[in-house]
């Protein structure tokens, strides 16, 4: 069975880019993300969970929102 993922982050330049949209699960782009910024891996979102997760990521301190500023500070 296949999973929409969706990337909620921001550029991370040569890996992947904002609010890009996969039809399956990017591993391979999960882990160079990761390399980059240790915190990306929890801005992979499955597109079940996206309302969830856009939410949190307006939550000062929660851990799509820390992911999202770590990354974001790449660039």
């Amino acid at each position: 069975m296949s999973t929409t993922t969706f990337y909620i982050g921001p550029d991370i330049p040569g890996v992947v880019l904002a609010n890009q949209v996969f039809t399956y699960k990017p591993v391979a782009v999960i882990a160079e993300a990761t390399k980059k910024s240790p915190l990306a891996k929890y801005l992979f979102i499955p597109m079940k969970d996206i309302v969830e997760a856009k939410k949190s990521l307006r939550e000062e301190g929660s851990i799509i929102n820390e992911a999202y500023k770590q990354t974001k500070a790449l660039s």
